[in-house]
């Protein structure tokens, strides 16, 4: 018995020493307190006590070399040994993909090698008496506990010390901005953008309480270009990266603005290509790298967001942009919090209640291919251009597809709901500039295709694109041309910091007097190949430059009329030669007035190419 307990207890603390450390080390300190120590350590010590009678109960049928000895304290050295290689293998199992290259597989490698030194060396010093087992695992949980709430507080105070630091330099107009950038986000599949179905229902709130575009589109249709626009109020062709998914430090981005103004700066992100390994967290003073069904935060509130909530990524990494709310609120700190969802991004998991209220009305019988309907929820592949693909698919096969879909943007509608109720319970709802938008938008089989790689059709480039400041922007709904570049110039404006917007940002403030209603809107798909699209009120053309010679390729170049063909039906580009040669001069005007050449030699990160990878763009 006392081995068993000793064992036990001393696994469950060494593990929950382990879990915590690592999280403090990875997602800073705002996910560790008192509380959660105790709830994780509870969940270890019980799982070790089940695991250690096992292990004692099976240790008689075991071959003779592998039995435990026969004594207390052999069998607590050995038991121990064996449960706390078990339980970190498991651990490390759950975690891995938390551990990017560089320092986070050095701070695991760090604290795995000195809580397990601790666990190999506490018996052998400490211990000569069996009788003494009970009340030495005592102490050793005691000194573990105290030596992780020890790390956990030093570290809360260093970080808590920049915080003040930083705002007693604030000079902001409003204490909080938060940027929320859902992937894959399709404006048409928003209630408020007038979908039949309610998917939104707690944006629709908060669009109503601000500026909502109605036609809104990304610049680009790939994620990392994407937040690149976001952040720096730039075209892809003035980024300067040689079309690789990486913003060179020479770009001032909207976050290196806020920190100047004394915010501290926070970064959250599902994906992988919106974060750190694209250099998209230049100027944050921190950032979690929460990448699709796996968090920062210790296993137990992991294991019980994945197997309970069903949860995707969006319920832990919006409870880690609550804490870091309540975190900055604490130590008297303004934050700018940049989230990034990777849902409704594929494979699309099925989201309940959502899913059933979303085909309750569908006529299964008709679904024909449900099986490789479901298959293509399923698949992490980007992009289908294949109409054989879709044989035999009916309207309903379709409905069936955008329901899965619908249901991820339902989920995630319903968490960011939960979070603005708590941030207005704690009475910073309307101390927060808070926008919403997306990187891009996603086809759902319009044109026989899957995905939004390689496409430039409007389902995978309108945008959602709110903004919501009580303090200085009235409701209101506008129907001018927005696009993501548009973001940066709009909150420094609407922050009377129009100061600090570089001469060469292309985006306008769309809260201005004047936003350029007609202007026309550019659009740069350069991950592989040339491809560019220009949308003007009545019209779009596409065109790609991908041939090897430099020359248009025709398969890939349309032109539409969008005032009678919305949906882009109807190829014009060589029936209205006029119409296209006019829209081609304007085009390739501002590809040359914009286009800038990158100073060095740039180079995908191991980073990137493994998000690149994961998400299936590369293979």
């Amino acid at each position: 018995m006392a081995a068993w307990f000793f064992t036990s207890l001393m696994s469950g603390s060494a593990v929950t020493a382990l879990d915590c450390l690592f999280t403090s080390a990875v997602a800073e300190p705002v996910w560790l307190d008192f509380r959660t120590f105790l709830t994780t350590w509870a969940f270890y010590t019980a799982a070790a006590m089940i695991g250690v009678a096992l292990l004692l109960g099976m240790s008689r049928f075991l071959p003779r070399p592998l039995r435990l000895p026969g004594d207390s304290l052999g069998r607590m050295r050995s038991g121990l040994a064996r449960t706390w290689l078990l339980f970190a293998i498991l651990h490390f199992a759950l975690v891995w993909k938390d551990l990017q290259p560089g320092s986070w597989i050095m701070a695991y490698a760090v604290v795995a090698l000195a809580v397990g030194a601790m666990v190999r060396l506490f018996p052998a010093l400490l211990i000569r008496r069996a009788a003494a087992l009970p009340g030495r695992a005592l102490v050793f949980s005691l000194v573990l506990v105290l030596a992780v709430n020890a790390v956990w507080l030093a570290h809360d105070r260093q970080a808590g010390a920049l915080v003040r630091q930083r705002s007693a330099d604030w000079q902001g107009p409003v204490p909080h901005v938060f940027l929320l950038v859902i992937d894959t986000a399709r404006a048409d599949h928003f209630s408020c953008y007038g979908y039949p179905f309610d998917t939104t229902p707690h944006i629709d709130r908060i669009a109503a309480e601000g500026l909502l575009c109605t036609q809104a589109y990304s610049a680009s249709n790939w994620t990392p270009i994407s937040h690149i626009s976001i952040f720096t109020g730039k075209y892809p062709t003035q980024h300067a990266n040689g079309n690789l998914p990486h913003m060179p430090e020479s770009l001032l981005s909207l976050t290196e603005v806020l920190n100047r103004q004394g915010y501290f700066c926070s970064a959250t992100y599902e994906n992988p290509l919106a974060g750190r390994s694209v250099n998209l967290t230049q100027g944050f003073d921190w950032d979690f790298g929460v990448i699709h069904d796996v968090w920062v935060y210790p296993a137990p509130l992991r294991l019980w967001d994945e197997f309970v909530h069903n949860d995707d990524g969006a319920h832990a990494t919006l409870a880690t942009a609550r804490r870091t709310f309540e975190w900055v609120e604490r130590q008297g700190g303004h934050l700018f919090l940049y989230v990034n969802l990777a849902e409704p991004h594929t494979p699309y998991r099925i989201n309940e209640p959502y899913f059933s209220r979303f085909t309750e009305n569908l006529d299964w019988d008709r679904v024909h291919s449900i099986n490789e309907v479901l298959k293509f929820c399923a698949t992490q592949s980007l992009i289908i251009r294949d109409s054989s693909a879709f044989a035999g698919w009916t309207r309903e096969s379709l409905a069936l597809l955008r329901a899965a879909y619908d249901s991820e943007l339902a989920y995630d509608d319903y968490q960011i709901g939960k979070l603005a109720a708590d941030l207005q319970r704690r009475g910073l709802w309307d101390q927060t500039f808070f926008i919403l938008t997306s990187d891009h938008g996603e086809v759902l089989g319009r044109h026989a295709s899957l995905g939004h790689e390689y496409l430039l059709s409007n389902p995978a480039l309108q945008i959602p694109m709110i903004f919501r400041n009580p303090a200085a922007l009235p409701p209101r709904v506008t129907p001018d041309f927005a696009s993501n570049v548009d973001v940066l110039p709009t909150v420094l404006s609407l922050m009377g910091l129009e100061g600090y917007i570089p001469p060469e940002v292309e985006g306008v403030n769309l809260a201005g007097p004047a936003p350029a209603p007609d202007r026309p809107l550019f659009i740069a798909n350069l991950h592989q190949g040339d491809q560019y699209s220009l949308i003007t009120r009545e019209h779009k053309l596409i065109v790609d430059y991908g041939d090897p010679q430099g020359r248009i390729r025709t398969a890939d170049t349309l032109l539409f009329d969008l005032s009678m063909d919305r949906k882009e039906l109807k190829d014009l580009y060589d029936l209205r030669p006029g119409l296209r040669d006019s829209l081609l001069v304007c085009l390739n005007g501002w590809i040359e007035r914009t286009w800038i050449e990158p100073e060095d030699r740039l180079q995908v990160s191991a980073e990137a190419l493994a998000g690149m990878k994961a998400l299936g763009y590369v293979h």
